[in-house]
């Protein structure tokens, strides 16, 4: 299957890297056009499982892209890969990307109990049916306040939250809010952030994160995370 348009295209440098979690091309702070980068890794994952592959090409920005989708007719060709495409609907590109993602392993840990707060309806299901399907036990809420309810009802194991939340309480005042709480001593904390640098992580230290991953998060490094959890206890993991 092949889907192509005539939008704003791929730069060759992004085309690299554009089935990666959080890869996406650049925008201003007011991120008009959305997006949570997670899409194309979802859809790679997707096609891996049922044995198939996608690939992108592009001749480059605003030159539009064509996205390809080869699945497999019987599970006897599962994992092959054509030799060549018999269709030819668009025109000669001068760059491509593909991918042959491998299904993550199973890790040996019990399921969590994980409160996600994001404020973007869309990237909070994402993430949460994302870890559903990994065997936790997930809820999802979209304020600080909501989230410290929860955190006070539920009594999670982790509690993963972004930084920039609507309202009164950011990401930084919510983990400091359930740092205060002595009932919440064992809750693991992990912050997502568009910034991932040095001064961002010693902010979201400071304000009693335990670990502080890049928005969209790499879903293969936030389970290794959440499997450390589990394995060793809440609260005696390094970050």
């Amino acid at each position: 299957m092949r889907v192509a348009d005539p939008g704003v295209g791929i730069g060759s440098k992004l085309l690299g890297r554009l089935f990666n979690p959080s890869e996406q091309r650049a925008q201003d702070l007011s991120r008009s056009r959305g997006g949570l980068g997670l899409g194309l890794t979802l859809t790679q994952g997707l096609a891996t499982l049922h044995g198939g592959h996608i690939e992108a090409r592009s001749p480059g920005p605003d030159l539009g892209a064509t996205f390809t989708l080869w699945l497999p007719l019987t599970s006897d060709h599962a994992g092959e890969r054509p030799g060549a495409d018999p269709v030819s609907a668009s025109p000669p590109s001068t760059g491509s990307a593909s991918t042959g993602l491998a299904p993550v392993a199973a890790q040996d840990r019990r399921g969590l109990r994980i409160l996600v707060v994001e404020d973007n309806l869309d990237a909070a299901e994402t993430l949460g049916e994302l870890l559903a399907l990994s065997g936790h036990e997930v809820e999802v809420c979209h304020d600080g306040e909501a989230g410290v309810a929860l955190a006070k009802q539920g009594s999670p194991d982790v509690l993963i939250s972004d930084l920039g939340l609507p309202g009164e309480m950011d990401g930084y005042q919510l983990a400091r809010r359930l740092r205060a709480d002595p009932h919440q001593k064992d809750l693991y904390l992990i912050a997502l952030s568009g910034y991932a640098d040095g001064p961002a992580r010693a902010r979201s230290q400071e304000a009693g994160f335990d670990a502080h991953l890049p928005k969209p998060p790499d879903i293969q490094q936030l389970e290794a995370l959440l499997g450390q959890v589990a394995r060793r206890g809440v609260g005696q993991v390094a970050s």
